[in-house]
């Protein structure tokens, strides 16, 4: 009875661990695709002299030379070099 207890609570370790480790990449892939949509928005205004796009139903705005506004999430992000 002992060892199927602890089996039980062995696999349930794994579970939880494994959940923890895909959600957490999830969020950080989500992080990191926002940041590059971002720094594309930003490319392109600059190279087409124009002063809003959508990118992945984000409205970005070009706000002075580094800056970029998400009118979506209505932030404002400074552009990484």
């Amino acid at each position: 009875m002992a060892e199927s207890c602890v089996a039980l609570f062995i696999t349930f370790l794994g579970i939880v661990s494994i959940s923890l480790i895909v959600s957490e990449s999830r969020s950080f892939e989500r992080e990191n695709e926002q940041e590059v949509d971002r720094t594309y928005a930003i490319r392109v205004m600059k190279e087409n002299g124009i002063k809003q796009i959508i990118v992945h139903d984000h409205v970005y705005q070009m706000i002075g030379d580094s800056k970029i506004y998400d009118a979506t999430k209505k932030q404002m992000y400074k552009a990484k070099k």
